[in-house]
């Protein structure tokens, strides 16, 4: 019960910053503000150097995730391709969720077309009801595959390079300077406020990437 609370709050907040972040053109000097528990921060194009700085601890990170092994000697962490055929021979198909996720997709931004091209209120209340079902089922299904991948080694590459270059990027507005949040990946990892986290994470995705719609985190 406490999950599905968990997971529907998450689903609001996402879904809310989406919208935010189309209503509004918030990119600006290369850098989104944004304010969080009536603080203000931003996230900043990282540089080349750090841009660099990222890769290399990535591939320290892998050379980890390749080295960690049970207590029986086998390799905690796969490639994604492999996982599909584990996931294979036990009956799960996650090419088939993949390919549903992808459709899922499309179909919203579809609907979202016709939405921005109707003026007609009861359609859009129709539409908007469609988009609504849909999110739902790309949030199930995205958390599904999150699961099954979680010992990936993409995703955990992923989530490790991301947070680490959230960790150089993220400043906060000390009087009219601003001041990185974060001396190193270290001081993130043991952060305790996972909001801040999470929402510096949502507009760094938008800044680097604004075409990309933020479905699920």
């Amino acid at each position: 019960m406490k999950k599905s609370k968990e997971l529907e709050k998450a689903r609001k907040e996402i879904n809310e910053a989406i919208e935010y972040l189309k209503a509004k053109k918030i990119i600006s000097n290369n850098a989104i503000e944004f304010e969080y528990n009536n603080e203000n921060y931003r996230v900043v194009i990282p540089t080349l150097e750090q841009e660099m700085e990222v890769e290399r601890a990535k591939s320290e990170k892998l050379n980890e995730l390749l080295s960690e092994t049970d207590e029986k000697g086998n390799l905690i962490y796969k490639f994604k391709n492999q996982w599909k055929e584990i996931y294979k021979q036990r009956g799960i198909d996650l090419d088939a969720y993949e390919s549903r996720l992808q459709a899922l997709t499309i179909d919203v931004e579809n609907l979202l077309y016709k939405l921005a091209q109707t003026q007609d209120r009861p359609r859009i209340l129709e539409i908007e009801k469609q988009i609504a079902k849909l999110r739902d089922e790309i949030a199930d299904i995205t958390s599904f595959l999150v699961d099954k991948y979680r010992f990936s080694i993409e995703n955990q590459l992923m989530f490790f390079s991301r947070n680490y270059l959230l960790s150089l990027v993220l400043e906060k507005k000390k009087g009219k300077k601003w001041v990185k949040v974060f001396k190193n990946f270290k001081e993130l990892s043991n952060y305790k406020d996972t909001g801040l986290i999470k929402a510096g994470l949502t507009y760094l995705s938008y800044l680097i990437n604004p075409e990309v719609n933020i479905i699920n985190e």
